[in-house]
């Protein structure tokens, strides 16, 4: 007996999953957070997976509780399709859609909104702030094209990649190490943040060339006494250092 093939999903139908995944908060509440707009999300592929008279069942798995960044939640119902796409067909899968979405929906939002909202937004917001500090009126723009260009990449990109992978999709975010990206985004957001503050109490009068070149210098000398201290180097030493340093930068901006 042959091995039953689940239903595909065109490429099209997967953008159009992405692009509904856009509106999953369209219809948040208090008692299900984003669950009525992640069932309408699902809602066109389970139509094309089950006949009318099983359909009401599926959906009433997907019309609860569910909560997740809203920006990898493409990745998620990527993946759920394909579980269900094959469970539809009677093909043997580790775990039921619904309970996968589940299980997956609070770890992913942590690393997302750790990634984008504690990490790159806050990166971007510190590098547009010392634009606009000088001038610069398209800072505000810049700052929100910034921001929105990997987050669509990640939208559109995230479902193809979900369904493709199936449930092992949540495994390549664990490879991928993306909380450690989103801490790494976090301290260097801290120290040019610091850098910013340096140059624009000491130094507005410069020129942008050189301001820039200052903040470049001053994050220089905060990553290099990291790299130290994690070499060994003792921390007196490390801390005299970066003391000088920036004493010395800061005679010289004066």
């Amino acid at each position: 007996m042959s091995e039953p093939v689940p239903v595909a999903v065109s490429k099209w139908g997967l953008l159009r999953l992405a692009l509904r995944c856009l509106f999953v908060q369209s219809s948040w509440n208090y008692r299900q957070f984003q669950g009525l707009g992640w069932c309408v999300a699902l809602l066109p592929e389970l139509r094309e997976f089950y006949p009318s008279d099983k359909l009401a069942a599926v959906l009433s798995k997907y019309l609860r509780y569910f909560n997740t960044n809203t920006f990898f939640v493409s990745s998620v119902a990527g993946a759920t399709i394909a579980i269900e796409a094959k469970h539809s067909q009677g093909c043997d899968v580790p775990i039921e859609a619904h309970q996968y979405a589940d299980a997956v929906m609070a770890p992913v939002a942590a690393v997302g909104d750790a990634l984008f909202w504690g990490g790159y937004r806050s990166l971007i917001c510190c590098f547009a702030v010392a634009l606009a500090a000088y001038g610069f009126w398209w800072a505000p723009i810049l700052l929100v094209v910034l921001f929105n260009l990997p987050v669509v990449v990640v939208r559109i990109c995230g479902v193809w990649i979900g369904y493709n992978h199936g449930a092992a999709v949540i495994g390549m975010v664990q490879r991928a190490h993306l909380a450690d990206v989103a801490l790494v985004l976090k301290r260097a957001t801290v120290v040019l943040l610091g850098a910013v503050c340096a140059v624009l109490v000491h130094g507005a009068h410069l020129p942008l060339g050189w301001a820039m070149a200052t903040n470049a210098l001053v994050v220089a000398i905060v990553l290099a006494a990291v790299f130290c201290l994690r070499k060994g180097v003792p921390t007196a030493i490390v801390l005299c250092t970066v003391i000088v340093s920036v004493t010395t930068l800061s005679k010289l901006l004066m």
